[in-house]
């Protein structure tokens, strides 16, 4: 049985099938999961997704956007136990917090805008999950060369 182990070789569209179902046989391309393997393989998928949190790590904008969520919940939490003035501040909080949600996250629209930026097809089964982030990190900062 052969297997994707790094986020350098698994394509992204192999990540979100897993990360949308929760099936690992994603991440096989040779081969089939069975009783004796399936250790293997959820191993092979912590190793991925600790690597994947690690490069998230090494992203300054992630790490703030980390922060302003533990900011939101220590608002909803103080809104409980606080004062009026606190609920009245976590209200505001949470109108921002809620619009900023309203647009959940659209894998596919995420290939189109690669593609739109980047000025050329993407094939989301051959392109690995770090050059995918790398590259909608980028456009995110506004960066939109090519690497």
């Amino acid at each position: 049985m052969k297997y994707w182990k790094s986020i350098d070789t698994l394509p992204i569209y192999f990540y979100w099938q897993v990360m949308s179902s929760g099936d690992l046989s994603h991440i096989v391309y040779e081969g089939e999961i069975n009783e004796k393997n399936k250790a293997e393989i959820e191993k092979a998928w912590n190793e991925i997704e600790e690597e994947f949190y690690e490069m998230l790590a090494e992203d300054p904008s992630y790490i703030s956007d980390l922060k302003e969520e533990g900011r939101y919940y220590a608002k909803m939490i103080r809104s409980e136990i606080g004062t009026p003035l606190d609920k009245i501040h976590f209200k505001a909080e949470k109108t921002l917090h809620d619009k900023k949600e309203e647009t959940p996250f659209n894998y596919h629209d995420s290939i189109s805008l690669l593609e739109e930026k980047l000025k050329f097809a993407i094939d989301d089964r051959t392109w690995p999950v770090r050059r995918y982030y790398s590259h909608l990190k980028r456009i995110k900062n506004n960066g939109t060369e090519k690497s």
